[in-house]
């Protein structure tokens, strides 16, 4: 936790203000090992701002040499993890009680309806801002795994992130909206119905992708960003599988093909909410995705979706 905090305070003074900033991140992750690094991570994207690990790495370190020191690092680490599984050492049997698992998820149709308020999506069944029912439980379940707790753990921090065409704009003046909206779900509601489970981490959109999808329709901007952020967290966190959770309204299913093309072995499924016809879906070619072996999951309800995620292997 101290290393967080350490990190935390030298993203708040900018790490331009002192030239040795870019190192003291270095020699911080570096001298961070395996499960301990995994949990320095989550936990530095787990405190409810956009001081995020992607932040961090991508956008505040200029040096591109330590960029790649630091990621370099995060993927020997990874490795070693990822052999005390495979070998079951004593190591890796405590690591098979977590499901080793991020649960990255669109927030508009998916985490919860936009009323069909254009540009936000489509899906007219549900009121606006309306949380689908069963949402929040499938991310915790995801999360959980089958080797863990029946319960979620209260000092556990969770693997959930949500993945927004929503554009950054000045400062974190769009992710605090965000970041509201989320502390606000993990409360209990008043028929004792648990909230979110953990405070998920968040990555943007941009305003060229959003631009030009309002003045041409295009869809392939928006699905090219989404995949250009899981690019970049796939390489923060390379010891886990994924899991995309999306919805067929705009470009997501073409992003999620995209994940699966680059990263085959990280992508763990691809979940597609149905807010229109099948058919409709931008990128829509199941013969392609057959031939790859790609077979995405597309389910009108949560518990639909819960059913197929427990039958798989």
């Amino acid at each position: 936790m101290s290393r967080v905090i350490v990190l935390h305070a030298l993203q708040l003074m900018k790490l331009r203000a002192n030239p040795r900033a870019e190192y003291w991140v270095r020699n911080v992750i570096l001298n961070t090992h395996q499960n301990d690094l995994s949990e320095l991570k989550t936990l530095t994207d787990a405190k409810g701002d956009y001081f995020s690990m992607n932040k961090l790495i991508y956008d505040d370190i200029k040096s591109e040499t330590i960029r790649q020191d630091i990621l370099n690092h995060i993927r020997r680490e990874a490795t070693v993890q990822r052999a005390h599984l495979k070998m079951g050492t004593r190591k890796g049997k405590r690591q098979r009680l977590y499901a080793w698992r991020k649960i990255l998820s669109d927030v508009d149709d998916t985490l919860c309806s936009s009323g069909g308020s254009y540009p936000a999506g489509i899906d007219k069944r549900y009121g606006k801002k309306v949380v689908y029912p069963g949402v929040l439980a499938f991310y915790r379940e995801l999360d959980l795994g089958t080797q863990g707790p029946e319960e979620w753990p209260e000092n556990r921090v969770g693997n959930l992130v949500f993945l927004s065409a929503r554009p950054h704009v000045y400062k974190d003046m769009s992710e605090k909206i965000n970041f509201a909206k989320f502390e606000k779900l993990r409360l209990v509601g008043n028929d004792g119905r648990k909230g979110l489970h953990t405070t998920p981490s968040l990555l943007a959109g941009d305003i060229a992708s959003g631009r030009k999808y309002i003045a041409t329709n295009d869809m392939e901007p928006l699905a090219l960003k989404k995949f250009d952020n899981f690019k970049r967290y796939v390489s923060i966190y390379p010891e886990f599988n994924h899991i995309f959770i999306c919805d067929n309204g705009q470009g997501d299913v073409r992003a999620g093909e995209l994940m699966f093309d680059f990263f085959p072995y990280e992508v763990e499924g691809l979940y597609v909410h149905l807010v229109q016809d099948r058919t409709k879906t931008f990128g829509y070619e199941p013969e392609r995705w057959r031939s790859k072996g790609l077979s995405p999951c597309f389910f009108r309800t949560y518990p639909e979706a819960a059913l197929d995620a427990v039958t798989r292997d």
